[in-house]
């Protein structure tokens, strides 16, 4: 059922909690055993999304507030692991999801309804950039 309700779910390999919202960053509400010691940043970045969220008033510019360097919500502290990968929104009633790795990068869409239709998705691979010079150990070392 596509309820259009919002949910945070904040899971580790040690356990799984479900939680209604429509704000999270990097620190668990329910988990709190399970986060890490440095959070300041990840409640800075809280707060300003919920300082801004007043102001958006369409799924685009909720995307910029989360993904544009300039707003408080992206983050660079890779160093203290908090840094932002990627920033994604998801859509259930449209069975849409958007994608960015790195910041100030436009999404990609991704329609969740064409393939579950059985049409061919030609995306291959995402590209963006993580400024870092931090390796991720999943990553070839090769990688672009």
């Amino acid at each position: 059922m596509k309820s259009g309700e919002t949910f945070i779910v904040e899971a580790t390999p040690r356990g799984t909690e479900v939680r209604r919202s429509n704000v999270c960053t990097n620190h668990f509400e329910i988990m709190t055993h399970e986060n890490r010691h440095h959070l300041v940043d990840s409640y800075k970045r809280m707060d300003a999304i919920e300082t801004q969220k007043h102001h958006v008033t369409n799924a685009y510019q909720a995307f910029r507030m989360m993904n544009d360097s300039d707003k408080g919500v992206f983050s660079n502290q890779y160093k203290n692991w908090s840094g932002t990968i990627h920033t994604s929104a998801y859509f259930p009633k449209e069975l849409k999801a958007w994608f960015a790795l790195g910041g100030d990068r436009e999404p990609i869409i991704f329609d969740f309804g064409k393939w579950l239709n059985g049409e061919q998705i030609n995306l291959k691979r995402i590209l963006g950039k993580v400024d870092t010079d931090l390796p991720f150990v999943h990553m070839d070392k090769n990688v672009r």
